[in-house]
C-alpha cells in the first residue's frame, strides 16, 4: 500500500512543477500612436506587440466615444496587420 501512496504523491509534484514552470506569458504591446488626418478623419493607428512564447496573436480594434464605458461606435475599412493569425 506504501508503494502506492508515494508514486501517486510523485506523480502529483511532477505535474504541479510542470505546470508552474510552464506557464504562457501575457503578449506585450511596445507602442500605440494614434494621428487622425484632418483632410478626410481617419485615424492611423499604428502599434508594436510580440509574444514573449511566440504565440498567434488576435488583434482587435474597438472604438468608444464615452470615455470607454461602451465601445459601440462602428470601425470599419482596416488595413495592415489586425485580426487573428498575426505572428507574435
Amino acid at each position: 500500500m506504501k508503494r502506492k501512496i508515494i508514486l501517486l504523491t510523485s506523480s502529483f509534484v511532477l505535474f504541479a512543477f510542470s505546470a508552474v514552470f510552464s506557464q504562457n506569458r501575457m503578449p506585450v504591446i511596445d507602442t500605440v500612436l494614434v494621428s487622425q488626418n484632418a483632410d478626410n478623419f481617419l485615424v492611423e493607428i499604428e502599434y508594436g506587440a510580440h509574444d514573449p512564447d511566440a504565440d498567434t496573436l488576435l488583434i482587435l480594434v474597438k472604438v468608444s466615444n464615452d470615455g470607454g464605458q461602451t465601445f459601440n461606435v462602428p470601425a470599419y475599412s482596416f488595413s495592415g496587420a489586425y485580426g487573428l493569425g498575426q505572428s507574435g
